[in-house]
């Protein structure tokens, strides 16, 4: 099976190996696990359908198994996996591989898989959890605050509503009574709902 890549900003360029004039392809998880192509830059298709399944890695070669299995620090330190935990309709600013859901097909699919669905929803339980060991996410400006936002959206995009709401009245009753989360975060948060509110009404 040939998978696909891009230089970003070009798209739906295959990506080839040439040495001496002869055509490599290596194997695509060698290459994610390796690291090499998306601290370059590069950007890359995946299948978020399958990956949310379990059935296939994510553009870096992670089993969702595998992220679920990540420690505290790697949740912390690592900044690439929750674009595919958590995937969105539009592409993130904060990472490079700007993976993001373009096809509104694999969408509904998403929407209509049990499976698929279950395990947003698993994630998003491994989320709170990580965020209820650890708190400093509630002091100042931290990158947890961005991640929340961006669950808060892949579940009004993709499981519902209601689950959108219950995820951030979790949030609401994590806080510490000193906690210090700055208005803008609060803004993100509560402009999804509307922001997912006015597409619905379009």
């Amino acid at each position: 099976m040939l998978y696909s890549l891009s230089i970003f900003p070009v798209l739906n360029t295959l990506f080839l190996l040439s040495i001496h004039r002869e055509v490599i392809v290596t194997p695509i998880n060698d290459i994610l696990r390796a690291g090499h192509l998306l601290k370059q830059g590069f950007c890359l298709f995946m299948n978020f359908h399958k990956f949310l399944k379990g059935l296939e890695p994510n553009a870096n070669g992670h089993l969702i198994e595998d992220i679920w299995g990540f420690s505290d620090r790697e949740i912390n330190a690592n900044h690439d996996f929750i674009q595919t935990l958590f995937p969105l309709d539009e592409p993130s600013n904060w990472s490079l591989n700007k993976l993001y859901l373009e096809d509104s097909k694999e969408i509904e699919k998403i929407r209509f898989d049990p499976i698929a669905v279950g395990n947003i929803l698993k994630s998003k339980e491994w989320f709170l959890e990580f965020l209820r060991r650890n708190d400093n996410w509630q002091y100042s400006h931290n990158h947890n605050q961005l991640r929340i936002t961006r669950v808060i959206k892949s579940l009004l995009l993709l499981v519902s509503r209601e689950e959108a709401h219950l995820f951030y009245e979790e949030i609401l009753n994590s806080l510490n009574h000193d906690a210090k989360i700055p208005d803008v975060s609060f803004e993100y948060w509560t402009s999804s709902f509307d922001a997912n509110l006015l597409r619905e009404v379009r």
